[in-house]
């Protein structure tokens, strides 16, 4: 397998825990692709279209994360304050 480089900026990824198309074990390792700061949501009740399945948990979470990035994104926060 190539050698990719691992991303470098935080991340934050959903998973529906009934999500029949990326079964939970899927996730493994999953993090150690990515330098910075890795966020897993897990949700419960949620399949693969977890958007629409728990669209307020999600959308609510994505905001929170948002905000709480260091001062290097402040253009992502910025963006939320302006909408």
């Amino acid at each position: 397998m190539p050698d990719f480089p691992k991303v470098q900026s935080p991340v934050l990824m959903f998973h529906g825990l009934d999500d029949q198309a990326l079964l939970a074990g899927g996730l493994n390792g999953t993090w150690n692709w990515v330098e910075k700061d890795f966020t897993l949501v897990t949700i419960p009740g949620a399949g693969h279209f977890l958007q629409q399945d728990a669209s307020d948990l999600v959308s609510a979470t994505v905001v929170d994360w948002l905000r709480c990035l260091p001062l290097g994104a402040a253009d992502a926060t910025n963006a939320l304050d302006a909408g």
